[in-house]
């Protein structure tokens, strides 16, 4: 990541959430195993509060193969776009002061506009339209990084929820 755009994310802990070495919790257990996250290999390059870049060289995991050689699968375009929704998301609860507020998506829509072949670089541009205190509503523009023309344009919305209250346990009878 080369550039925190925001002064009101100085104490955010990119890394950790980045890495996802969340701090354990009773109901979240570590993962040995690579996440969704780690697999789209997603290069962030700017964050800021509403604003986020990010970069990735499609690679297998990415695409599909086609007549026309490995293209990217349009699931990874929404993949992609919901993951840098959610973390966007999470910056703008954390920077408005809404720190206990889970941000889950509810809703993803995509137009794929042309094809990006496999080992092609991408540009990423997200930027929050709604920030509100319940829902928050991004556009995703993935972008050819050798002319800037558009693959495809994503919108995400994603509820803010709070933490759950513990389930009282039933009594067994």
């Amino acid at each position: 990541m080369s550039t925190v755009i925001d002064e009101r994310l100085q104490d955010f802990d990119f890394d950790a959430v980045l890495s996802n070495k969340l701090p354990t919790s009773a109901k979240r257990a570590q993962v040995d195993e690579p996440l969704l996250s780690d697999l789209l290999a997603l290069e962030y390059t700017n964050l800021g509060v509403g604003t986020i870049e990010a970069e990735v060289t499609l690679q297998a995991q990415h695409c599909r193969s086609s007549p026309l050689g490995y293209i990217l699968h349009g699931g990874a375009s929404l993949a992609m776009a919901e993951n840098i929704a959610g973390f966007g998301s999470m910056l703008l609860c954390h920077a408005l002061g809404y720190k206990n507020l889970t941000p889950v998506g509810v809703s993803v829509t995509a137009n794929h506009i042309s094809m990006a072949l496999y080992r092609e670089r991408l540009l990423i541009k997200a930027t929050a339209i709604q920030q509100g205190h319940t829902l928050h509503v991004w556009n995703i523009d993935l972008l050819h990084s050798s002319n800037g023309s558009l693959v495809s344009s994503v919108r995400v919305t994603n509820a803010l929820i709070e933490p759950r209250q513990p389930r009282p346990k039933e009594s067994q009878a």
